[in-house]
């Protein structure tokens, strides 16, 4: 007997079945590959929460503990090799806050919030954490008394450079005697953005001292400004609405600050915090590199749009 083939139009017909069939079943799958993937992610998230828990029992006092990832899993003991960073608060409480990021994911979980959530914003993983502050349409208002926003970072070690940028206004004339603290961790270490003067200052901790970088422009109340100071292991810069307006040599390494980075206040290590600023802040970021002057030119004039997340520690949008 003669065995008869597929014709032309048969072969086509198939393939367009399976074309079909292939169209239909490959987003399916991918959405079960991707399903799979954030339940993990999220069981991952959760080992850290019961492990905060666990540390939590086992504390005698009642401080507030925060902690940077992947460098204090140890503190918590947790053995896990996807989380590549984030941060979680356990308040005196015991209660959880938590932000975790593989690269790809975040988990994310608030205070007395039950269950974690995941989305795939992974370059603004993080928690902060809101003294006072009040929320406006289209910024943060600090009263100048005891507001501040809590950046984390503690013991963060900046060891490729810094950039600490800011846009505000300050909400009343700035006396000349006094010290604003816009952006910053300085406890005989650290460094950031402060108003001395009248006048913008970038202030760090390097090598064995600080080294202060100013301008001489007088800063006016009610004027959005956006203020950039960088430091490259070398250099000094700070910049104004995106100009560079000064520069010194400074060769060191930025000393481990003990404290937090805060926003509208000085930290301090006894919860004594200083230098409260009356201002309203749009944004703020902070990177473990020196941002480029052409990075500043095209993102940080009338406002701060992060565009090289390359070491982006930290971008808030109060907007």
């Amino acid at each position: 007997m003669k065995n008869k083939g597929f014709t032309l139009i048969e072969l086509l017909a198939v393939i367009v079945i399976l074309a079909i069939i292939a169209l239909i079943a490959v987003p399916i799958i991918l959405n079960i590959i991707t399903d799979a993937k954030i339940a993990a992610f999220k069981e991952t998230a959760n080992a850290f929460v019961r492990a905060g828990k666990y540390y939590y029992s086992r504390q005698l006092d009642e401080n507030e503990s925060m902690f940077e990832f992947p460098k204090d899993k140890d503190k918590i003991e947790i053995d896990d090799k996807e989380v590549t960073s984030g941060n979680m608060t356990i308040t005196s409480d015991g209660d959880i806050m938590l932000a975790i990021s593989d690269g790809t994911y975040c988990a994310r979980k608030s205070y007395n919030q039950s269950n974690v959530t995941v989305d795939k914003n992974s370059n603004n993983c993080y928690i902060y954490k809101i003294n006072g502050a009040t929320k406006n349409d289209g910024y943060m208002s600090f009263d100048g008394v005891d507001d501040y926003v809590d950046l984390g970072l503690k013991e963060y070690e900046f060891k490729n450079g810094v950039t600490y940028a800011i846009r505000f206004k300050l909400n009343t004339e700035p006396d000349l005697t006094k010290e604003y603290d816009l952006l910053g961790n300085w406890e005989y270490a650290g460094g950031g953005i402060m108003v001395y003067g009248g006048t913008f200052n970038s202030y760090i901790f390097i090598g064995n001292e600080y080294k202060r970088l100013s301008q001489s422009e007088k800063i006016l109340p009610n004027i959005w400004y956006t203020v950039v100071g960088t430091y490259d292991n070398n250099t000094m810069k700070i910049y104004i609405n995106g100009k560079l307006i000064g520069s010194i040599n400074a060769e060191g390494t930025i000393k481990i600050s003990p404290v937090p980075l805060f926003v509208g206040a000085n930290p301090q290590p006894n919860n004594n915090h200083n230098k409260f600023v009356n201002m309203d802040v749009e944004s703020v970021s902070v990177y473990d590199r020196a941002i480029t002057e052409e990075e500043v030119t095209n993102g940080y004039t009338d406002e701060i749009k992060v565009q090289n997340t390359n070491g982006l520690l930290r971008h808030i949008d109060f907007k």
